[in-house]
């Protein structure tokens, strides 16, 4: 049982660190999405136009990387907790198993 316990209290740290880790995520990846609507540095030559497009088309592809990175560490997050849960009620019904017969 207490190797349950340590699979379930592991499940819900990562569980726990992964929704930290991408509840930032949306608010930087709009940020990054409005910077490359604005990238008038670049100036107005013909040359500079076309990087800037190219930049923006970069910067459009990182945010929806980032959009699908958000969606799949939310979903594994939740993954976690759900098996780890799991694992908290067999613990707990093992020890009332236990508990009754000895």
């Amino acid at each position: 049982m207490t190797d349950l316990r340590n699979e379930y209290v592991s499940m819900d740290t990562a569980a726990r660190r992964l929704r930290a880790a991408c509840e930032p995520l949306p608010a930087a990846t709009h940020r990054f999405r409005n910077a490359a609507g604005s990238l008038s540095a670049f100036g107005h030559l013909p040359e500079a136009a076309r990087a800037k497009h190219t930049l923006a088309e970069a910067m459009k592809q990182l945010a929806q990387l980032g959009d699908a990175l958000h969606g799949e560490w939310t979903a594994e997050a939740k993954a976690l907790t759900t098996i780890a849960d799991v694992l908290r009620r067999t613990d707990t019904a093992l020890a009332r198993e236990a508990h009754r017969k000895g």
